[in-house]
């Protein structure tokens, strides 16, 4: 249910970029010890919009006193207009403007021949691509060629290098297809695509003799005989579209995502976000009733969670830390509240801004920034929650919450959910155990959705309708019983809503809200086919002790609703906690007819495009008792001549 996205959503990013250059311009700046930021060069004409502002964004605080910096920015062009903008204070504009993606790299070179002993230069691409960080490496040679030479050929060569990137093989994925891979971390989802887009000159020049690929003349299959199957040579992940760039007579390789969302944006590492936060022990001194749920002792990063939710104004500090930090904090933020499920977030974020743009602050309705200046710090009114990321701190401001005092009484629940204390207790041990960032993504996706889904049934017991799934009264739509989540017992359900209820309500009144909202109702799709959540039925069977009757309904349910390609696909990407295990069950269940619909069902996922590699992972003793139910499925149709089964 929280997974479905509309593909027509600003959600489901895609990466289709017809009639789109992957950079609008290029631009250089320097910074002059008597006259401050200058832009010096722009390529292929002038931005339109304030330059002045342009190259102070380039040129940040204190950039003079390192070798190396980036910086990150957004800007914005409404329709009809040709200016950019840095900031639009209606939402309603901002939010129907075209984002652009500024990605800028400061150098400093110190030598006695410069001015002042030092020469800083900054070198910036507008990229109407949030996957903008695989044009780093472009961007470090072309500024390191600047240096040498301050002239606009390179900002040209750039331009041209980087619009020259053929998109045209990158297969293109549907919204369900893009969930599937976002919730796996299996390298092979959908790798027939990829075969497909290649061309025969690119499959023949894949591996050429010399570079350590195949002998002329052999195939670019091998036979397995372990898996009874033709395997491809090529090896990939198939998170990634691979292909090369020529640049300064160099081939540069890039790997751009297959499964990123439009929240998603640069390089950011949740896992640094994450270890900021569960480096922090202090409690807190100040107290909000939708942030400090259980009181002082909150986690940081349960707090953080609940202030993006309910679109609080957040800030991140590091005085003396490169741009890039705090710049790579907000983004990794923006992604942590959003979890490829909710959006808005990075409309409102300021990944770098300086005291000079407080006011573009101000004017957001909750907003996520990065900022150097210990000014900030000093006006609690500016801000709701900041984050030093130097001292590992976190500060909620006086004026939105209650100062903690002896006699003051406790804000927050006296109950806490265990679940909550185990996700934060999970993250950090997998941080320490060195899992990958995918799989750090995966895990803080399931808590955005677990909330959602939770908010879900809360509406409709508090409110007696929820604007997040369609009424089964609704004739509009041909709704299958069972929605939200799914709780062990009644008990759980209501301490949760007592736990969850003011977090829930100051994210009905948020603007990620008002978009679920939207891009859900957008998802629901029309008679014939029924709107069905999956991820309830799979949970029910992973949580509930349920009677025979019971799972039987949720098995008929998940063989008549999973049968054409995009369902599949969303029962796939509900099953990426192994619910694929408790699928099979049904295989041995009491009743003869579940049995042989799982056996169907999973015959379905086995000949999926997706499919085929969950169905790798079941058990051997699973797929022992599918193939002989398999097999006298099929024996009874040649002995009764109709598709009876009665064993």
């Amino acid at each position: 249910m929280a997974s479905s996205i509309d593909p027509n959503s600003p959600m489901a990013f895609t990466t289709d970029d017809s009639g789109m250059k992957h950079v609008e311009y290029v631009l250089t700046a320097d910074f002059d010890i008597d006259t401050g930021p200058t832009m010096t060069y722009q390529y292929p004409e002038r931005v339109p919009g304030d330059n002045n502002l342009m190259a102070e964004l380039m040129l940040p605080d204190q950039s003079h006193l390192r070798q190396q910096d980036w910086t990150i920015f957004f800007l914005y062009q409404k329709p009809g207009d040709p200016n950019l903008e840095y900031h639009f204070s209606d939402e309603k504009v901002k939010e129907g403007a075209q984002k652009y993606y500024v990605v800028n790299l400061v150098n400093t070179k110190f030598a006695d021949t410069h001015k002042r002993g030092a020469s800083v230069k900054a070198m910036s691409l507008i990229t109407p691509h949030p996957f903008f960080h695989v044009f780093k490496p472009l961007l470090i040679l072309a500024l390191d060629g600047y240096f040498k030479d301050p002239s606009i050929t390179h900002l040209q060569n750039l331009y041209n290098a980087i619009n020259s990137i053929d998109m045209t093989m990158m297969p293109k994925l549907s919204a369900s297809e893009r969930l599937v891979l976002a919730s796996s971390e299996n390298t092979s989802l959908f790798s027939e695509k990829f075969e497909e887009a290649m061309s025969p000159k690119e499959n023949a020049m894949a591996s050429p003799l010399g570079e350590g690929g195949l002998a002329a003349g052999q195939p670019s299959y091998y036979i397995d005989l372990k898996n009874q199957g033709l395997v491809s040579r090529i090896q990939r992940d198939t998170h990634f579209y691979d292909t090369k760039v020529s640049f300064n007579g160099m081939k540069i390789p890039i790997k751009i995502p297959m499964d990123f969302f439009a929240e998603s944006v640069g390089d950011f590492s949740l896992i640094k976000l994450i270890s900021t936060l569960t480096s922090i022990t202090q409690p807190f001194t100040v107290l909000h009733r939708e942030l400090t749920i259980y009181g002082p002792t909150t986690p940081p990063l349960i707090v953080l969670i609940n202030a993006l939710l309910t679109q609080k104004r957040i800030l991140f500090i590091g005085m003396n830390s490169p741009s890039f930090d705090v710049a790579e904090h907000v983004l990794a933020a923006c992604s942590l509240g959003s979890g490829g499920i909710l959006r808005s977030f990075t409309t409102h974020a300021f990944p770098y801004t300086d005291l000079s743009k407080v006011d573009d602050l101000l004017s957001s309705t909750g907003y996520i920034a990065g900022v150097k200046n210990p000014a900030f710090e000093r006006h609690p009114g500016w801000w709701d929650v900041i984050v030093d990321t130097e001292a590992k701190t976190m500060k909620i401001s006086t004026d939105i919450g209650t100062q903690l005092s002896k006699s003051s009484p406790t804000i927050g629940s006296a109950v806490v959910n265990p679940d909550d204390i185990q996700f934060v207790d999970e993250l950090k041990n997998m941080i320490n155990n060195h899992y990958g960032e995918t799989s750090i993504r995966t895990h803080c996706r399931n808590y955005i959705k677990r909330f959602v889904r939770m908010a879900t049934n809360y509406e409709e017991s508090k409110y007696g309708f929820t604007n997040l799934w369609p009424s089964p009264e609704d004739r509009n739509y041909l709704v299958v019983p069972g929605y939200g989540y799914t709780w062990p017992n009644e008990s759980q359900r209501n301490t949760d809503f007592e736990i969850y209820s003011s977090v829930i309500e100051g994210w009905r009144a948020s603007k990620s809200y008002q978009y679920y909202v939207r891009d859900q109702q957008a998802s629901w799709v029309k008679p014939p086919k029924h709107v069905v959540d999956f991820e309830y039925h799979l949970d029910r069977l992973r949580l509930q002790r349920l009677s025979y009757e019971e799972s039987g309904f949720i098995f008929n349910t998940l063989y008549s609703h999973a049968q054409d390609y995009d369902n599949i696909n969303k029962l796939l990407s509900a099953s990426s906690l192994g619910n694929l295990f408790y699928l099979s069950l049904g295989l041995f269940h009491r009743d003869s007819s579940v049995r042989a619909m799982t056996v169907l069902l999973i015959q379905r996922i086995e000949h999926h495009a997706a499919g085929k590699e969950f169905f790798k992972s079941m058990s051997q003793f699973q797929k022992l008792a599918y193939k002989r139910l398999q097999a006298e499925i099929q024996e009874q149709k040649l002995t009764t001549g109709n598709g009876s089964t009665n064993f």
